[in-house]
């Protein structure tokens, strides 16, 4: 079963180009409590993206390194593997949509 996923967040490194698919690690911040006192707590989540969306994001310079993106796709849980003896559950997060939320920086 595939849920839906909707993202803001920054990149926190270069894409990872492959040959089918590319991956770009996005980091999420979650809103402090009402009171303010509390830190934000940061999730890093891979994303991967294919066809179209994989060529305009693969070209160089459109994804650098700390950029505010919004991203929406699909969700779905992954195979469970095994790593040091303990059995490892994760999830799967493929990008349909992708939108810059600030002007792409020039280098």
């Amino acid at each position: 079963m595939k849920a839906a996923f909707y993202m803001i967040g920054r990149t926190v490194a270069e894409i990872e180009t492959h040959e089918k698919v590319s991956h770009f690690r996005l980091a999420v911040e979650e809103k402090p409590k009402k009171d303010g006192e509390e830190d934000k707590k940061v999730s890093f989540y891979r994303i991967s993206v294919f066809g179209g969306l994989k060529e305009f994001l693969d070209k160089e310079g459109n994804l650098p390194k700390g950029t505010k993106v919004f991203v929406a796709g699909e969700m779905e849980q992954a195979a469970p593997y095994e790593k040091d003896g303990k059995e490892i559950h994760g999830y799967s997060f493929v990008a349909r949509e992708f939108e810059y939320c600030q002007p792409k920086v020039a280098e």
